[in-house]
């Protein structure tokens, strides 16, 4: 039990971390004030569409988080990773939803998980090879 917690809040935090990450780089490079969440105060829309399909990757670091913690079959550990990523878009939804586009705040939480759903399927695959 305590693992598996331990693996969902390490597998989320890997997902913040790198959002947060990717964040401080934009705005340093572009010295502008760029928020902890959302696309609307990015630069171009470039930027907007490139840190939106990063969600993928950011899922994925975090599923292999979550999976490599847990070395039993990580079903739930996904799952609850994958909640914990719909609240916080229904949350970014919920405050932020008349400052930022409707694309946004339906993707970046799909993309996210579909980044988790491979990292999980990337894992099946690894354990049927060994």
């Amino acid at each position: 039990m305590g693992r598996s917690l331990f693996a969902v809040i390490a597998g989320y935090l890997t997902v913040i971390f790198f959002n947060s990450f990717v964040r401080f780089i934009i705005s340093v490079y572009s010295k502008a004030n760029v928020s902890l969440s959302g696309v609307a105060d990015l630069p171009s829309a470039l930027l907007m569409y490139l840190f939106t399909a990063a969600g993928f990757l950011f899922g994925l670091i975090g599923g292999l988080i979550t999976c490599s913690i847990v070395n039993d079959d990580a079903k739930i550990e996904i799952l609850a990773l994958i909640i914990l990523i719909v609240t916080a878009g229904l949350f970014a939804y919920h405050f932020t939803g008349n400052a930022e586009p409707l694309w946004y705040l339906i993707s970046a939480p799909l993309l996210k998980m579909g980044g988790i759903f491979t990292a999980y399927y990337l894992k099946l695959e690894q354990d049927e090879i060994n």
